[in-house]
């Protein structure tokens, strides 16, 4: 029968026939090389007949051996053995298995190692090999790469050590066919030629010695001596070539296992660097700042919010399950939601939608109407109710869901803590009552929300267990209706929070006397703050915390650095002068460890280690770093220290440098809240370097301790200039450690000038040039991965910019339109960096994107605002606030380079224009003069008139300088206004006013205006009391909304209680001119002008310009001052 590929008998065997065929080319070319002592002959043979049993045996199995085709498994037997017996790997099984070995058993015949060779084909099978590994353990997919790299070295370095000890010691007999050279050995016959002292020494020292040969050709970590002969050239060629792709091999493989670990965070680092270039740009405040950085930290550091990935490559079925597994405990706790059968259970799961929900936000708010019901997943959140208001449960007390809530000016009262693993708002699936509740994140969070409209889907499919789910919901509704009737004691002990604090009264605040007391006894109580915080555990991620850290990685870099210059420079094994301070500041490093052991066990989880981590700290640490820290403090030099000498007690001490292993770590942790990644990066990987190179010093010097000093300077060793004694100066001391940086620079960087190692020192210099290489390839790698990163937006802005010139140039463009593409493309990078700003903007969540523009935006924003809209809602500030904001949403990002123009005239304009940063000039040839009649800076807005009905402009803008602009298209004004109540009726009433106006002249826009302000007056005074008619007849039918009343309130002001002359037009005219069509709407007079048709002329001009600015910005001041004191006013009424 079959063998299924997918068991463990056949993983075993895969995993065995591998070791077995490294073992047979090993020994095949060795005995080929270096040659087999007579009396081990028996012996050797009986070894290489088992192995071919094996692989006689592996025969049969590959014949009966599983395959999958597409993804298929195939495990019928004709197939199988179709396959495998049409296959090449057959041919070198059938090749490699054939016993030319036995022709040595014949008597006529010498031992001749060479009838093996056959057996080294299987090398070919090798790659095979490794992909079937691969494909068996797929969980360790960089580990078998790294596997592959270090073997694939191996055999480089053995096969061309042994073919170039071969030619010295003449054992496969090549030269006897090839020159019929009748010398049995060559050792030492040119300088090319291994050394005469290797004819006699140690098979174990040959082998090593050849290897050193053939490994530092191929890696630079040698150069040798230059070939003589042309089979030494043609060797010394193949060899050098070997390691040129060996080199690249090592290095493309290192480079890509950095990329396949980083891979997860590349996208979120090449986005940090972009947010990076944004904060710095537009200098935001340091709350905002935080809310940005905070939110791409915990998009990274959750995995959770990469669901988006996992359904772009999963099946859905295969999603269903991933979400039930991590859901099937909190849909449980529903009572509703209990006893489902798996298909109903599978179903509304994959009903589910994932809602990522920012600290301070809420989910919804009192009065709300909603459907849908939330389960947390990771995060904190809080239920506000208004303080003294009768509550109503929005759900079941047993899953915290009593939510209630009031208005924003109310004394709030917390309720209860909503954590990962509960659920709240389950009543908005059977009711159409409001949320009775606030429920606003603490922390950010992750929530999964199922809709009443999903819900009604499932019913629909499984009636049975709708009609459970209903008796379930009509017995909770009960239930709950018995706690309202007994006091909602248990919302009230539910929580020890007090509601929102009222400002103290004067009796409360503490006279200077007390102050000063209250200071002094501060300053007692933070002396012992530290020591109390380490004993009760520290905040993660705080700054102590950070603090701690950063402590740590200095002692742990600072033992690991010290004790081996203990053991190599014989530094600190006498407590007296610098040695005692030394040892000193040893043994405080010791007592941190053990410190930090206790720091670690009890790191306290708050709401920012929710934001920054999504696993529990301390199971983390005791499951992969407590083994280390408790061997790095164990106190083995003390425990025997009566036992030991000086230069035993400095090797005992050498467990504390396994705290490096942990090194790593606490420097991501100390700039986990680092927004840049490659410096922190960088940092850590440069520290790493600098101590393996110290390390490699010092274990060189100590080889040398043990070895013997040379007695040349100009050799492997090094000299007896450099050993030290009792006697010797500190310059001695500092030429030694420069003597063994140098050795161990050269050997990682593979530069400078090396020698041939002596004695042992061929295994020690193989060991620590293959280090190197390793080392070398993952500097290389990952300083490469570094370096790409953070160019990142250089790339992407270098590959737009080849892709414009390349379209210019088949679009043969005139010289002019060139050179503004190129202006356009030069500020991009000159300013930006070639971030496009506005792609930042995009992928911000939209209550941070809103906050950010509107920081960005405000002076104009604000004039705008205060000039168009404030006077029609009478200073209305929530109406006010809310128009603003949705403007925020909508409006884009635009940079412009000097000398370009953003509106052209008699061009259709692209919207409105809010001036973040630079200068711009308008003139207009229409009105004759090509000088400037208007200029905007910061602050400023223009194209406004006649956005609404998408007329062409009268005026061109240029930029002077480097501009940046925020944009707000007409549709998107349109879409604003009329998503608002009353501004979607002010929009309709002068709509209304503009098309009674040509209906009843019967002109063009153009013979109409402009008109007399008085015309305008009666116009609008007319079409306002019209309106008050219909808006009469409409109330007495229904009660008026609260934007209804807000503009009936307008109404009567400008109607009834305001007799000034032309009231209403100036009430309407900023508004009418962005609704009406370009052009003067309204007559001239003395009185009344517009900014833009004031002519600059001179220094009196610009000085008049630059007060009216200046007023602009005050009145937009005042509105901010006006909003705030209403609330405070507000406040206080209500305390």
């Amino acid at each position: 029968s079959s063998i299924d590929p997918d068991s463990k008998a056949a993983i075993a065997w895969e995993t065995w026939l591998f070791l077995v065929m490294t073992v047979q080319w090993i020994r095949v070319l060795l005995h080929i090389c270096f040659g087999v002592l007579p009396k081990n002959y028996a012996i050797e043979d009986g070894i290489t007949v088992a192995l071919e049993a094996l692989f006689a045996v592996d025969i049969y199995i590959r014949s009966r051996l599983g395959y999958r085709e597409f993804g298929n498994k195939i495990l019928e037997l004709k197939l199988i053995r179709r396959r495998y017996f049409r296959s090449w790997y057959f041919l070198i099984d059938v090749v490699a298995v054939f016993p030319l070995f036995v022709i040595n058993w014949l008597p006529s015949v010498g031992r001749w190692e060479l009838f093996n060779l056959n057996k080294a084909v299987r090398l070919l099978k090798v790659p095979n090999q490794f992909r079937a590994l691969e494909q068996r353990y797929l969980t360790f997919t960089s580990e078998l790469r790294l596997m592959k790299l270090l073997y694939y070295t191996f055999l480089s370095s053995h096969v061309l050590g042994c073919i170039y000890f071969d030619f010295a010691s003449h054992q496969s007999g090549i030269h006897v066919l090839i020159a019929g050279d009748p010398e049995p050995t060559n050792f030492g016959g040119d300088n090319w030629e291994p050394p005469k002292s290797l004819e006699h020494a140690a098979m174990v020292h040959q082998y090593f010695a050849s290897n050193f040969w053939a490994f530092g050709i191929m890696s630079a970590s040698n150069t040798g001596e230059l070939p003589q002969t042309t089979p030494q050239c043609i060797f010394t060629i193949v060899t050098l070539t070997t390691g040129f792709f060996l080199f690249a091999y090592v290095i493309g493989n290192f480079s890509d296992m950095i990329e396949l670990n980083n891979a997860e965070h590349r996208e979120f680092n090449a986005k940090l660097g972009s947010v990076r270039r944004l904060l710095a740009h537009f200098a935001l405040p340091t709350a905002l700042e935080n809310k940005v950085k905070m939110y791409f930290f915990f998009k990274r550091f959750h995995s959770i919010t990469q669901e988006a990935v996992l359904e772009r490559y999963l099946p859905p079925s295969l999603m269903t399950d991933i979400r039930l597994l991590s859901l099937r405990a909190v849909i449980e706790k529903a009572p509703f939601l209990g006893k489902m059968d798996a298909p109903i259970t599978r179903m509304l799961v994959s009903q589910f939608v994932q809602v990522l929900v920012l600290k301070d936000d809420y989910v919804y708010r009192y009065g709300d109407d909603g459907t849908d019901m939330f389960f947390v997943f990771t995060g904190i959140l809080v239920v506000l109710v208004p303080r003294g208001q009768q509550k109503k449960t929005d759900a079941s007390w047993r899953g915290p869901a009593s939510r209630t809530e009031s208005g924003p000016l109310d004394p709030l009262q917390k309720v209860s803590d909503i954590s990962a693993g509960d659920f709240f708002g389950e009543n908005a699936l059977f009711s159409d009552t409001p949320r009775s509740s606030f429920v606003r994140s603490k922390t950010s969070c992750i929530l999964y929300s199922l809709s009443r409209h999903s819900l009604d889907m499932v019913f629909e499919l499984f009636p049975d267990w709708r009609s459970h789910v209903l008796q379930s919901v009509k017995i909770q509704q009960k239930q709950q209706k018995l706690h309202a009737h007994s006091g909602m004691h248990l919302s009230r002990d539910a929580t020890n929070s007090r509601p929102f604090a009222a400002p103290q009264s004067p009796e409360a605040t503490p006279s200077a006397t007390t102050r000063r007391a209250l200071v002094h006894h501060d300053t007692g109580r933070r002396a012992f703050g530290w020591a109390r915080a380490m004993y009760a555990g520290i905040e993660a991620q705080s700054p102590l915390h950070v603090t701690w850290l950063r402590i740590v990685t200095v002692s742990t870099f600072y033992v690991a650095f010290m004790i081996p210059s203990c053991v190599a420079f014989e530094a600190c094994r006498q407590w007296e002068g610098l040695s005692l301070g030394a040892n000193l500041l040893e043994t405080a490093c010791l007592a941190l460890f053990l410190m930090d052991i206790w720091v670690n066990t009890r790191l306290k989880e708050t709401d920012l280690s929710t934001e920054l981590y999504e696993v529990n700290l301390r199971d983390t640490y005791r499951r992969e770093r407590l083994l280390v820290d408790i061997i790095a403090a164990l106190p083995v030099q003390y425990l025997l220290f009566f036992l030991t000498s000086s230069m035993d007690g400095a090797w005992l001490r050498i467990n504390r440098c396994v705290k490096v292993l942990n090194g790593a770590h606490y420097m991501q942790e100390i700039h986990r809240q680092n927004v840049s990644y490659e410096w922190a990066r960088l940092q850590t990987i440069l520290l790493l370097y600098a101590l393996i190179i110290y390390w490699s010093a010092c274990a060189y010097l100590l080889f040398a301790d043990y070895e013997g000093y040379g007695t040349e300077w100009n050799a492997w060793f090094p000299s007896t200039a450099v050993e030290l004694d009792d006697d010797s100066p500190l310059s001695v001391t500092f030429l030694r450690l420069l003597r063994g940086t140098f050795f161990a620079v050269t050997v990682f960087v593979k530069k400078g000038r090396t020698f041939m190692p002596e004695g042992r020192g061929y295994v020690f210099a193989l060991i620590l040039c293959f280090v190197g290489l390793l080392v070398l390839a993952f500097m290389i790698g990952e300083i490469a991965s570094l370096f790409i990163s953070s160019i990142d937006n250089e790339v992407h802005y270098r590959k737009h910019h080849i892709a414009v010139e390349h379209s210019l140039a088949r679009w043969k463009v005139s010289a002019t339109l060139n050179r503004r593409v190129q202006a356009f493309l030069s500020m991009l990078w000159s300013s930006h960096r070639g971030v496009i700003y506005q792609e930042v903007f995009e992928y911000l969540p939209p209550k941070i994107r809103q906050e950010t523009v509107l920081h960005i935006a405000d002076l104009s924003l604000q004039a705008l605002i205060f000039k168009v809209f404030r006077p029609l809602v009478q200073g209305d500030v929530p109406s006010l606030t809310r128009l603003t904001r949705s403007i925020a949403d909508r409006l884009c990002f635009n940079s412009y380079p000097r000398g370009e123009c953003v509106l052209t005239e008699g061009m259709m304009p692209e919207g409105l224009f809010f001036v973040v940063t630079g200068q711009l000039a308008a003139t207009s040839r229409r009105r004759g003069s090509e000088k400037p009649i208007a200029r905007y800076t910061r602050g400023d807005y223009f194209g406004e008139r006649g956005i609404l009905t998408h007329c062409v402009s009268e005026i061109s803008v240029r930029t002077q300088v480097e501009c940046d602009l925020l944009s707000l298209s007409a549709d998107s004004l349109a879409a604003v206004l009329r998503a608002d109540d009353f501004f979607a009726v002010v929009l309709s009433t002068i709509e209304d006013v503009f098309r009674e106006l040509r209906r009843d002249r019967n002109q063009d826009s153009d013979r109409l205006f402009p008109m007399a302000l008085n015309v305008w007056d009666q116009l609008l005074r007319h079409t306002l009391q019209q309106q008050r008619k219909q808006w009469a007849i409409r109330s007495s039918a229904a009660p008026p909304l609260k934007s209804e009343a807000l503009w009936s309130s307008v109404l009567t002001g400008v109607l009834d209680t305001n007799d000034a002359p032309f009231a209403c037009v100036q009430l309407f005219r900023s508004f009418v001119e962005m609704v009406g069509p370009q052009g003067e709407l309204f007559e001239r007079t003395a009185v009344v002008q517009r900014r833009e048709s004031i002519v600059v002329v001179g220094a009196k001009a610009q000085q008049k310009q630059r007060i009216r600015t200046l007023v602009r910005h005050i009145g937009a001041v005042a509105v901010a001052v006006s909003s705030t004191s209403r609330c405070m006013n507000c406040m206080e009424k209500r305390f």
